[in-house]
């Protein structure tokens, strides 16, 4: 069976220690006795590094619950100024369609009252029959 490799952790440049952990030092992380220390768990942001036999092999910086829900929140009200813009922008091109409709509409019954007076209907142009011989 593999022996456990040796395990530092690190919080800001600053190792993390057994003795600190016992002393009441490092009240924002604990190592985990049941493993030798080789699992962390955190409780504040900070930068934290992992080294093994030396050699870096992990780097982290957790979100604290307040750092996600803030970025949650923000990213929501994002999204929610851009389906507000999206939204803005389809009532405009639909009031604009509207506004094209009622020009359009003016214009043909404009069209049509003018037909209609300077071209009399077939009813009327039937009554005035010239007969030649």
């Amino acid at each position: 069976m593999d022996r456990p490799r040796p395990t530092i952790w690190e919080a800001n440049n600053t190792p993390l220690t057994w003795q600190g952990q016992l002393s009441g030092q490092d009240v924002s992380t604990i190592l985990d006795p049941a493993n030798g220390g080789r699992r962390l768990q955190v409780f504040q942001p900070a930068i934290y590094k992992c080294f093994v036999h030396q050699e870096l092999v992990a780097r982290f910086n957790p979100m604290t619950k307040l750092d996600i829900l803030e970025s949650l929140r923000r990213d929501e009200d994002g999204q929610q100024q851009e389906t507000g813009e999206a939204q803005k922008g389809k009532a405009n091109s639909v009031l604009k369609g509207l506004k094209l409709m009622l020009l359009v509409g003016t214009i043909l019954g404009l069209l049509g009252m003018l037909l209609k007076l300077f071209r009399p209907s077939q009813s009327k142009r039937s009554k005035h029959v010239l007969l030649v011989k």
